[in-house]
């Protein structure tokens, strides 16, 4: 199976010493129902452990981990920001923290083992006949960026095309008909509504979500007749 390109969110808060204590991972399911077990490779992130801001490779880093190990079935991390007058975001983003406006982190790393949580023994912890989520060890350590929200689809498929892997699959249920934007009309074709943006799929236009329409194939206004 070839690796994946994942992403999880971390949750953080400010320490005595001025660092940023984040808690990067626990081998609970998350929202796919998938588990991440404790068996972390962070040789390769230790070797250059830079924080970044959002993902932007092409931007200044803000900071690094001072330290980062398994404690018990957690990984965690103290990361420490660029605070000289010559990094002015890396003194916003050591605030922000600080002061709680921003409290959480964004980890990518590629599962080198994923294995059905239904194949599993069945007195494995993370064995459940009915998941359809999956176990996955052997996890190498990527990058880490702080955000103020998680990465969209687009963000993902170009973090994922970075490290060569494939970016994970995600699963957004449909809303309900009733919560359906309306859609405006113009000379031009139909407009997004406020919040989403067209995708051009071989199969026709898809309203998805997020104003973001400066990505190939995305554009706010659709030819849709």
């Amino acid at each position: 199976m070839k690796q994946v390109f994942r992403t999880m969110i971390c949750k953080a808060e400010a320490s005595d010493d001025g660092t940023i204590t984040a808690v990067a991972s626990t081998p609970d399911p998350d929202r796919m129902d998938d588990v991440v077990a404790p068996s972390w490779k962070l040789d390769d992130f230790r070797r250059s452990p830079v924080i970044m801001h959002n993902h932007n490779y092409e931007g200044a880093v803000v900071g690094k981990a001072v330290e980062i190990d398994l404690v018990g079935d957690t990984l965690m991390m103290r990361v420490k920001f660029d605070e000289h007058e010559s990094n002015p975001l890396g003194q916003r983003l050591a605030n922000q923290y600080r002061e709680g406006f921003m409290s959480a982190f964004s980890v990518g790393f590629a599962p080198g083992k994923v294995t059905p949580r239904s194949q599993l023994p069945k007195d494995h912890p993370a064995y459940s006949e009915k998941s359809a989520g999956s176990y996955m060890t052997e996890n190498s350590l990527l990058e880490v960026s702080a955000v103020s929200i998680p990465a969209n689809p687009h963000a993902l498929a170009v973090r994922a095309k970075r490290w060569g892997l494939e970016p994970e699959a995600v699963k957004m249920p449909l809303p309900p008909a009733s919560m359906a934007p309306s859609v405006k009309r113009e000379m031009e074709g139909v407009r997004a509504p406020d919040g989403f943006h067209w995708m051009d799929y071989k199969g026709g236009p898809v309203l998805m979500r997020g104003g973001d329409a400066d990505h190939e194939g995305a554009s706010a206004v659709s030819s849709l007749k």
